[in-house]
């Protein structure tokens, strides 16, 4: 997730500001019954491979998402013209129906990794913590589940075949990082609301249909569509930049296949060396 917060008394007045003000902080809105934990839905070493770009096509980015176990994901994204690899590895927490750790890195050319940011969920406080190399900050959800747009809403694909009723709306929060040098490096973006439209044939499959709109994607409206045989989202269209770099959000499955974790770590490699290799011609 490329993420790529001196005295006592502000830190108080901050967090209390981030957890809505005031020493009794409503409750967060839940949409959490609206989800049942289904193990046998979740495939160990399972890759999924996509292209992220905007929604013309441009700044196209493989983003591959790698099944470690049943509550956690690999994710590597490699960029044209960009010589390391953003790796992310995020656990789950199926109470939450959310990743509630994520570590986020870079894999250099060489091998080396860098690490860049931390994020954690902190439940008591209904907040989540973020370090981004030595900023730290905390923004509280307002709604459950929340999700990580930046992280090319990773969390909620990984989510989404949890649903009781698939066809039922539901909603999400978002948070997400400021990209700002200074202040508060992650805030409640705000929500988005999810509702069943029907079905369309996309890649040759039946896939459910969604709208998407809301704050909490900048006030557009997007479409979603699900595979309910694979698990996957199979398409993401949204007139709104998950990242300053881009200047919308599509998000495309090109195919899914089995790896062995050795396999996985030498396609990340192999991934990273090929885009290098072509960047150089």
């Amino acid at each position: 997730m490329p993420f790529v917060m001196n005295r006592s008394l502000p830190v108080v007045l901050v967090s209390l500001a981030l957890l809505g003000a005031g020493p009794d902080p409503p409750r967060p809105a839940s949409d959490l019954d609206k989800f049942r934990y289904q193990p046998s839905k979740i495939r160990v070493n399972e890759v999924a491979h996509y292209i992220k770009s905007n929604l013309d096509g441009s700044k196209p980015t493989r983003v591959s998402i790698f099944v470690v176990a049943p509550d956690r994901l690999e994710v590597s994204k490699v960029e044209k013209d960009v010589n390391d690899a953003a790796w992310v590895r995020a656990h789950f927490d199926w109470k939450l129906f959310t990743s509630d750790r994520m570590e986020a890195a870079v894999i250099n050319l060489d091998g080396s990794i860098e690490e860049r940011a931390s994020f954690a969920v902190d439940r008591a406080k209904g907040a989540v913590d973020v370090t981004v190399g030595d900023r730290k900050g905390s923004a509280a959800w307002k709604q459950l589940p929340f999700h990580v747009y930046n992280f090319d809403f990773t969390s909620l694909n990984f989510a989404w075949r949890h649903l009781i009723d698939p066809k039922a709306p539901f909603e999400i929060g978002i948070i997400d990082p400021t990209f700002q040098k200074d202040g508060p490096p992650i805030f409640y973006r705000g929500d988005a609301r999810i509702v069943y439209t029907g079905e369309d044939e996309i890649h040759g499959k039946t896939c459910r249909s969604y709208r998407i709109s809301g704050p909490g994607i900048g006030g557009t409206t997007g479409t979603i569509w699900w595979d309910p045989k694979s698990g996957w989202l199979e398409k993401v269209e949204i007139p709104f930049r998950d990242n300053p770099d881009w200047n919308s959000f599509k998000l495309e499955l090109e195919g899914i296949e089995l790896m062995t974790p050795a396999a996985w770590k030498k396609y990340v490699a192999d991934s990273l060396a090929k885009a290098n290799a072509a960047n150089a011609k």
